[in-house]
């Protein structure tokens, strides 16, 4: 897929993104996944297309070193405002060519996004 046609998709999704994605039967599913994350105390944390952040509100801050990437800006830019008095560290990179050393992290999260599906589909119309 085409990431400067990405930019423009995430552009125009990011205003309406939480009134869609972060309701109903998605607001389920992410509570499903993240009510009771096994994250432990002190663990470094990576979410990898957080997208605004809705991911973000459903788990306990407080004790962990969370950094969070999107390849939107737009989409950063709503989930920085959301959690503009945390301490999570958010930065504009593209999932496929992250840039941290190898075991930087305890726990990676990539959790819903378009990306993958995006890939998916692609796989599937060259078939």
């Amino acid at each position: 897929m085409n990431n400067s046609w990405n930019k423009i998709i995430y552009k125009a999704a990011s205003p309406i993104y939480d009134s869609i994605f972060n309701d109903g039967m998605f607001r389920r599913a992410r509570l499903n996944v993240f009510g009771d994350a096994p994250f432990r105390d002190g663990s470094t944390v990576l979410f990898v297309g957080v997208g605004t952040g809705a991911d973000l509100e459903l788990i306990d801050l407080d004790h962990l070193d969370i950094t969070a990437v999107d390849y939107s800006s737009d989409m950063l830019k709503k989930a920085e405002a959301k959690f503009k008095d945390s301490h999570i560290l958010f930065l504009e990179m593209d999932a496929q060519n992250l840039s941290f050393k190898e075991e930087t992290f305890d726990y990676v999260v990539y959790y819903q996004s378009f990306r993958i599906l995006a890939l998916v589909f692609e796989k599937w119309n060259a078939c």
